[in-house]
Order: structure tokens, then sequence, then C-alpha cells
């Protein structure tokens, strides 16, 4: 398999005079366009498409990017409309020739997390699989929709990849000892983690994906430090969004970037309240923090759910145990990228023009109390990092307690504009606990590794 350096490179953006890119080259601001916008309704959202936090809904999501500011994005021609994937086949055919491995572990590995994805959840296995190859695909199903995992689990047997029931992995974590760690107390009916855990909430289910991928990198199943990619199964239009070869791209490119994230820009995609939730960050009289919030606003699209890097990354840092792990991530990656002392950004980012279709709506309702809960637990994590002086991803035990502390001394409260054209309503939110990296709970002897590793097993032999 030929190295990156023999790839072809085509999508990186250079200069239309042909000079040769400097790392800190601001290019010309964009010019002035807007995205094409759909249905404004505040009181329907179609099926597959996703509300934006000012209520509407939006059925194309993509403006036009003329010029990039900063380096660290690819997949556009300076002063051209960025291509859909369709239409460029030659990051298609550099990603597949890069990363694909049909019968051996590859330099990459597809994750894919399904909760109740019917209708989607068996054709991204596929999907992933054409991209990367069997060995390299993984999916976590939560078991709360039988249909779901029925329908992958069959796929998952057909095309040889693996998959694993999220609560054979929960199940080998000493729950009352992490707790005990962790400093998460006061349970009530509702609580992130309760005596007994939500295995369907979302930080849970990666983290039993990264546990997974740990054990089967013990177990000799993966390189030793292969690039991770974070796949949602609830896609409709998965080959044609072309998500796996737009995220891995980046790394052909430089394969030590901490991340590799899509990237999104324009109404619709939820960014405003994280800007601003970054804005605020960047005031902090702590230096550090604001390091870390220079950083943060560099993501074009924070919360995207398409986003690749290297598995020790994820099994270093700390996770949010519900909506805030990419959150999570985000501030880990840039809590990095403000040591960073290069002359070139690690965060890479692919501008895709395609849109992406989603199994069933997001209601606006839904939409921003979301945001502006993961608007808030960004400033919370930047506020223990000016107490203790660390970063997330240098987090320990007492970090994290401290952290959890917080949150149980003060509960969060949101404005959440009403679905129907009435008055805004108060919601108050239980926000995420932090709980220690996977590699500090499987070295404090809270993950039983050894029951993680005969639940891939028998789950492979199936």
């Amino acid at each position: 398999m030929p190295g990156p350096a023999e790839l072809p490179k085509p999508f990186l953006p250079q200069p239309a005079d042909g000079r040769a890119r400097d790392t800190h080259e601001v290019a010309e601001r964009s010019r002035t366009s807007a995205a094409r916008r759909g249905s404004e309704s505040q009181l329907e959202v179609a099926d597959g498409v996703r509300a934006d936090n000012l209520g509407h809904a939006f059925t194309d999501l993509t403006p036009r990017l003329d010029h990039l500011a900063l380096t660290g994005l690819y997949n556009t021609n300076v002063g051209r409309e960025p291509l859909p994937i369709g239409q460029m086949p030659d990051i298609a055919a550099a990603t597949r020739e890069a990363f694909y491995s049909p019968d051996r572990p590859g330099s990459a590995i597809v994750l894919l997390v399904a909760h109740q994805e019917p209708e989607t959840g068996a054709q991204n296995v596929e999907y992933a699989v054409s991209q990367v190859g069997s060995p390299n695909v993984v999916s976590l199903v939560t078991g709360r929709d039988q249909t779901t995992v029925d329908q992958m689990r069959a796929t998952s047997q057909r095309e040889h990849s693996t998959l694993v029931e999220q609560s054979a992995v929960l199940d080998a974590i000493d729950w009352a000892q992490l707790r005990q760690i962790a400093g998460i107390h006061d349970y009530e009916e509702g609580e992130p983690i309760p005596t007994t855990p939500i295995y369907g909430s979302k930080g849970l289910t990666a983290l039993a994906g990264v546990i997974t991928l740990e054990a089967m990198r013990r177990m000799g199943q993966t390189q030793p430090n292969p690039i991770v990619e974070l796949h949602d199964t609830d896609i409709t239009n998965a080959p044609e969004y072309g998500g796996i070869p737009m995220v891995l791209a980046p790394f052909i490119h430089d394969q030590n970037l901490l991340i590799s994230m899509m990237a999104k820009n324009g109404l619709g995609r939820n960014n405003e309240p994280m800007f601003t939730a970054f804005s605020y960050l960047m005031i902090s009289p702590n230096p550090k923090v604001r390091r870390m919030a220079i950083a943060l606003s560099r993501m074009v699209w924070p919360l995207t759910g398409e986003r690749a890097m290297r598995l020790d990354t994820l099994v270093d840092m700390p996770f949010a145990s519900g909506m805030g792990l990419e959150t999570a991530i985000d501030l880990v990656v840039a809590g990095r990228e403000a040591e960073n002392k290069g002359d070139v950004t690690l965060i890479g980012q692919t501008l895709n023009p395609a849109s992406k279709t989603e199994n069933r709506p997001s209601l606006p309702g839904r939409e921003f109390k979301m945001i502006e809960t993961l608007g808030v637990y960004a400033i919370l994590v930047g506020e223990v990092i000016a107490k203790t002086g660390k970063y997330l991803h240098q987090w320990g035990p007492k970090e994290i307690s401290l952290f959890n502390a917080q949150l149980e001394e003060r509960q969060l409260i949101v404005s959440v504009p009403a679905d129907e054209l009435s008055a805004n309503r108060i919601e108050h939110i239980i926000p995420d606990r932090m709980v220690p990296s996977v590699r500090q709970m499987i070295d404090m002897g809270i993950i039983d590794m050894g029951k993680v590793e005969a639940a891939i097993r028998s789950s492979q032999q199936q």
C-alpha cells in the first residue's frame, strides 16, 4: 500500500496564483454569500431535516465558502464553489487506497453506535465496510430497539464485521467504584449515572465503543494506534454524504493531526450557541482558558457527529456521560492544540457541501434545549480549568470530582423557545457528569477487560 506522500492530494487548497501556501497566510475573507434556505416552518419539520437553534428547518444547509481564513481545511479550491464528493472521485479513491483493508486490521476503523435506527443502521454498516473493510468496522448497539439490533447483527454477520451489545461492555464496569472515584453522589431517577446506568445515553454508548476498541487492540485485532472515525447511524444518504472519506482525507496529508472534523457553516448547524460560549471563554482572566477558546473558535462545526482521531486520543480523554460527548472531545482537542507550539494546526477539517439527511426530524425545542446546555457545559469545564490550571485532557480523578461536585451544587436552567408560537419556557437540565478516561479506569481496576474481551469473542463467533 503506498504511503501518504505517494497519494494524490488534489483536495488540498492552493492559492489561485500557484504560490506555496504559508501556514499562517490569511486568505481573503469570504465574499458575501448565504445558505440556500428550505422550509422555515416552526410548526412542522420534515422527516430527516434537523431544525436549527432559531427554530427553523433547513433542507439545504451549505453556504458558499469562496476562501479559507485558516489552514487545516481541506476539499475546496480557493475562489471556487466546493464540489460534492460524487464529482470528486479523487478524494474517494485516495482515501480508499489509503484505508481500505478487506482482510486484516487497517490504519482506520469506523465505529458505529446505534440506538434506535431500524431504517438506517444496517445500511450504514454496509457503507462503512465498503470504505475500510470488514475487519475495521465495529458496531455498538444499545439494545433498546430490538429491530435495530437484529438488522445490524444480521448485516454485521453477513459482512464479517464486529458487533457488540453495549450492555456486555458496560456490565464490565464497577459502577460503585467509579461513582466513588469520580465524586458522583446524590442520585435520583433521571440522573446521568444512577445506580443502574442509563445504557442508552450517548456518552456511555461511545464509552463502551472505546472500551471495545481498546480490548480489540489488546487482542491484536487492530493496529497499534489506528485512526477511529465516529460515524452516525441515523444517516439515510451515507454514500452521497460521503462522511467517511471526507473525514479521513486530512489524515492522508498529515498523519499527526489530533482530529479531523466535518466542516459545515451557516444556519441550521446550531453553531451559534457554541460560538457564544467560546467567545465567553476567550475573555477569561485565565490564559490557558483563553488559548483553549481560540482553538475552539477555529472549529467550523463544533458538534459534528462525523469526526476522526487516534485511538490513543479517545482512550486518554475523560468522557461525558450523555449528549456532551462531542463537546468533551472538542475541549480535549482544543486543550492539546493550545499546547501545540508548531506552526501548523493539529485540527483538520473537511468542507463537505453535500447535505446529510437523517431518519427522523429533530424538532426546534429539542435542538435548542440541547445546544444551549452544551454551550453552558463548555463554560463549566472552562471554570474548572481556570481553578486547577489543567486542560481537560490532563484531568484525573481529583479534577473530575471537582467538576462533578460543582454540578451538584447548581442546576442548569436554559430558556427554550416553544415549538409552537408561544412564550419561551424555562427548562431545568441535569448536565452530564464526567468520568475518568478509559486508560485511567483500566489502571484503577474499574473495568474488567477480561470480561470485555470475552464478550467480543462471543459476539465474533456468532
